[in-house]
């Protein structure tokens, strides 16, 4: 498992998020902050076999419950992909 420690923010990323209510601010919240937040995947990448897919499930600060997309791109950086509300089912899974 890679440990992500910066974003690489595309223009069309924080659009996509947008459109998902979503902030750039929610997402760093949940993926560095949420010591709790659930880290799976770590498939190769579509676009690059050197790259990993993960999904994270992670809370904000002011509790909103998020699903995000990263793809790894090494050397601890990130490139978001998506981010959305957990489902109901994410949510009991991430509160185990």
């Amino acid at each position: 498992m890679h440990h992500i420690t910066e974003l690489y923010w595309r223009a069309d990323r924080v659009e996509h998020i947008a459109r998902h209510n979503v902030t750039p601010e929610e997402f760093e919240e949940a993926l560095f902050d949420d010591e709790q937040g659930l880290l799976s995947g770590g498939e190769v990448a579509r676009r690059d076999p050197q790259e990993a897919l993960y999904r994270y499930l992670g809370r904000t600060r002011a509790g909103r419950y998020l699903f995000l997309v990263v793809i790894y791109m090494g050397e601890g950086v990130a490139d978001p992909v998506s981010a959305r509300d957990m489902t109901r089912t994410e949510r009991r899974r991430y509160s185990r």
